[in-house]
Order: structure tokens, then C-alpha cells, then sequence
């Protein structure tokens, strides 16, 4: 399956951005509901471990099995790999440091045996740039909270979610205590990353990891995950023992939400040129980190 596209095209305004991303959830309509447990994964490059789980325990709760929120060690593994990739992999490249393979590879190892090591956070996150405007963060929410904030959810509303009528930023920026004060720019979100990570080696998982579902309504029940790049919402609904709707709400939509953290961003006023803009906006989405490939565009 294509897994789409975030496009940003910077202007004299601001950011248009468009999430263009394939409504996976459409493949399991009809399907049996194990089945389409079972399909979930594969259908995903990067949390698929998550989404399987979410799968999982949605289908679980629409069959009426409520699962309190609890830490999901494979789960938290997973995302903690993908801050690793992000942090020894992608930043380093962009900021022309050296890529410390070496160290990932051993991190990839301990993460799966479970073992403890101490990391320092790289100097290098000190270096990004901290200037930007004030955030709305998602609160953490398991699986009963979404559903009193949400009590159902839609297809418009996967594609553009907001909490309490506002985009929102979930993710580590928004799991980190406190939340920082004023403005927020790259280094914060990195930062709040970074720190998740070495939590997660020297054996706290925090929020990484974390699943619960409850049931709805008679067939019907949602999960909610925490993935590195935050919340991750399922909603299934039954008759006969097949899907009959699904609703997946990801955190790139929220991240990348058309009036959303980065397009607040792209509206901050900067110095240097549509050169450092372009190059101050590529920064801000690698730290949201969208789940699907991106590319930054500069428009008229």
C-alpha cells in the first residue's frame, strides 16, 4: 500500500500542508474481525507493532473486552527504536555529524534484550533552535478519557483531529513534565525525545508503550497506544463477526494538522531569507516526525 505524503509548501503567509495518506482502515471492512487484526500490521512500515496491537485490543472491545491501560513491553521497544533511528540516524546526518551506527546497532540489541545502560543526551540538540510560537499539547489519555472526550469518532475527524475544537501536538513534546513555558521551537522537541530515550535505557518507559481499550456500544470498542510519535487511536465496530467500520487516528494527523504546531511555525517571524526558512521548517518536521515520507516545497 502507498503510504502517502506529507506536503508542505512554505509561502509570504505561511504553510499550506496537506496530509495525503490512504485510508488503510478501508481494507478491513468486510473482513472478518481476526483477520483484519491480523492484516493491521502489515499494512504499516513504521509502528506496525503498535497498530497491531491497537487492532487488537479495539477488536477485543467491541467484542466487550475492556483492557486497562497498561505498559505494553513490545510496544515501548518499538518506539523506543524509532527515537534511536531518529536520534543516531537522521539528526546527526542533517546537522553534519557523525552517524553513530556503531552505537545504534548496540542500542537495537540492548533494547531488545532489555538491558540497562546509561546515555548522555548528544550537545548537539543544544545547537537547534528554541524560537518559536506557544503550542496547544494533547494531554495523555488512555482509551476511556478519548471516549469522553470523544465519544465517537469520524472519517473528517481522523483526518484533521482536534481536542476541544483546537489542533493539538501529541508526541514526546507533549508527554514531557512540565511542559515548557512561552515559546517552542525544534530544540525543545528533540530534547523532550531525547530525554524519553534515556529514560527508556535506564529502564523507565514512561508513556512509551502504554495501551488500554473499552468497549463503546454493543459491537463497537477503541484502543489508544502511545507510539514514539504519540497517540494512536483505533475504532472498530462488529455485526456478525466482521468489520462492518474502522477508524484509525494517527499522529502524524494530528502533528501535521493544516492549522496545526507546524503551520503555527511556519507563521513565526524569522530572519535569513527563504533559504534558513525552508531550512528552519525541514527542522520542525523532522522533529514532529511524520510516519510517511515529507517534502518541503516553496511556493509563490
Amino acid at each position: 500500500m502507498d503510504p502517502g505524503r506529507v506536503r508542505i509548501a512554505l509561502g509570504p503567509q505561511g504553510a499550506s500542508i496537506s496530509c495525503e495518506r490512504p485510508d488503510a482502515s478501508i481494507v478491513l471492512l468486510g473482513r472478518p474481525a481476526d483477520e483484519a487484526a491480523a492484516l493491521v500490521p502489515s499494512l504499516y512500515a513504521l509502528c506496525s507493532r503498535a497498530q497491531g496491537l491497537a487492532a487488537r485490543l479495539a477488536i477485543a472491545a467491541a467484542r466487550g473486552t475492556a483492557q486497562p491501560e497498561h505498559s505494553d513491553p513490545e510496544a515501548a521497544a518499538e518506539a523506543a527504536r524509532e527515537h534511536a533511528w531518529r536520534l543516531l540516524f537522521d539528526w546527526p546526518r542533517i546537522l553534519d555529524f557523525e552517524v553513530e551506527r556503531h552505537l545504534f546497532a548496540k542500542f537495537v540489541r540492548e533494547i531488545g534484550a532489555g538491558a540497562r545502560r546509561h546515555w548522555d543526551i548528544p550537545q548537539w540538540i543544544d545547537s537547534l533552535e528554541d524560537e518559536g510560537p506557544p503550542t496547544n499539547l494533547l494531554p495523555h489519555l488512555d482509551a476511556a478519557a478519548s471516549a469522553r472526550e470523544w465519544p465517537a469518532l469520524s472519517e473528517d475527524f481522523a483526518q484533521a483531529p482536534t481536542w476541544r475544537r483546537q489542533p493539538a501536538e501529541t508526541g514526546p513534546l507533549a508527554r514531557a513534565h512540565p511542559a515548557p513555558e512561552g515559546g517552542v521551537g525544534t530544540r525543545s522537541r528533540v530534547l523532550a525525545r531525547a530525554r524519553e530515550l534515556q529514560a527508556y535505557l535506564q529502564g523507565n518507559p514512561g508513556h512509551l508503550g502504554r495501551a488500554s481499550a473499552v468497549p463503546l456500544a454493543r459491537g463497537a470498542g477503541r484502543a489508544a497506544v502511545e507510539t514514539a510519535r504519540g497517540m494512536l487511536l483505533h475504532e472498530a465496530e462488529l455485526e456478525n463477526g466482521r468489520v462492518t467500520r474502522y477508524v484509525i487516528v494517527a499522529p502524524t494527523e494530528w502533528n501535521f494538522h493544516p492549522q496545526g504546531p507546524l503551520a503555527q511555525a511556519a507563521g513565526w517571524p524569522a530572519a535569513g531569507g527563504e533559504a534558513m526558512q525552508r531550512r528552519r521548517i525541514e527542522r520542525m518536521v523532522l522533529a514532529l516526525d511524520p510516519c510517511v515520507p515529507w517534502e518541503v516545497e516553496l511556493g509563490s
